[in-house]
């Protein structure tokens, strides 16, 4: 039996990672980015196992799952459900008051297999690190030994480290216009989310920064919230320079080839089709196929901003983007 895991998480790092170590083990996994995008799946009675984050916009981690389970189960469907979250805090309080399971984040291997071994009747694979796992990898400014130790697979955390690179100027554009808002509330979800992944590149000074603004951003003026906001972006884009090795896609060769209008289309319309299918890998795996070419110059801004709604699993909006130009 192929088993499949729904990962409900609107930071796609996090979902990166946890996707990863899923796929170590043979499960297929599938991408929802918010509690109201895992309600709208036709094919929520097909996964065996849901992860939703705690801290998400619009309906929280606890509250999706919730309606979920009233949904699969007016179907007669039973699924086994987690809760994630890295707030200690969050831990204790929805220990108290609720019985979902938690998985505390960061996600460790062991911890996640212990999981799979209790809910599915899975016949482990041997994921015993491969041939390259022993490779070490140093990056200034970055703990990759305290990374390594919870992505567990050197191929999972470049992975996570092409992820965080990819995701940067999006997440810096849309802080910085729930700081302009005043939206206190959406700037420290985007905080927290920032908090988890840059543990898990090992980036902990910068987490620890993440973690004391969000304590503090609720209680800042317009002023103030501005300010920080913008001290915020600028250590956050530093990363840009220093992971640019790991997350920019090469092109294949010396010369890139051009692709003329028609391939760009069908791309696009591949790229339409994986995203309305909440196909998060083939639609990054598309636009990374595109990059190998000089397009007309028409698409270079489309695929920008394409790959900006991607990075933020808004799929609507990469799909709205599409229909805008085909």
């Amino acid at each position: 039996m192929a088993y499949r895991a729904l990962l409900v998480d609107d930071n796609s790092v996090s979902a990166s990672v946890l996707s990863g170590l899923l796929k170590a083990y043979g499960i297929d996994t599938a991408i929802a980015e918010s509690g109201v995008a895992a309600l709208g799946r036709e094919d929520l009675t097909s996964f065996q196992l849901i992860f939703a984050d705690y801290l998400m916009p619009e309906m929280n981690g606890l509250e999706t799952l919730q309606k979920i389970k009233e949904k699969t189960q007016m179907q007669g469907k039973n699924i086994f459900m987690f809760l994630c979250t890295g707030n200690e805090e969050e831990v204790r309080k929805i220990q108290l008051e609720e019985t979902v399971p938690i998985l505390q984040k960061p996600v460790k291997k062991r911890q996640l297999e212990d999981i799979l071994k209790e809910c599915i009747s899975l016949e482990m694979p041997d994921v015993a690190q491969s041939s390259d796992a022993q490779e070490t990898i140093i990056i200034p400014g970055l703990d990759t030994a305290y990374a390594l130790e919870r992505s567990g697979d050197i191929g999972i955390y470049k992975e996570i480290l092409k992820e965080y690179y990819r995701a940067i100027k999006g997440k810096s554009k849309v802080i910085s216009e729930y700081a302009q808002e005043f939206d206190v509330e959406a700037f420290k979800i985007e905080v927290h989310g920032l908090k988890s992944a840059s543990r898990l590149i090992g980036a902990l000074d910068f987490a620890q920064f993440c973690e004391r603004l969000e304590k503090e951003c609720l209680d800042y003026s317009r002023e103030n919230l501005l300010e920080k906001a913008e001290q915020f972006i600028c250590r956050y884009e530093s990363y840009l320079e220093l992971l640019k090795p790991y997350g920019e896609v090469l092109p294949l060769g010396g010369n890139r080839q051009k692709a003329d209008i028609e391939q760009v289309k069908q791309w696009l319309i591949e790229v339409k089709n994986a995203l309305e299918d909440f196909d998060y890998d083939q639609s990054v795996a598309i636009l990374s196929t595109m990059k190998q070419y000089v397009l007309p110059d028409v698409y270079e801004n489309v695929i920008e901003n394409l790959q900006e709604k991607i990075d933020n699993i808004d799929y609507d909006g990469g799909i709205a983007i599409i229909d805008g130009v085909l």
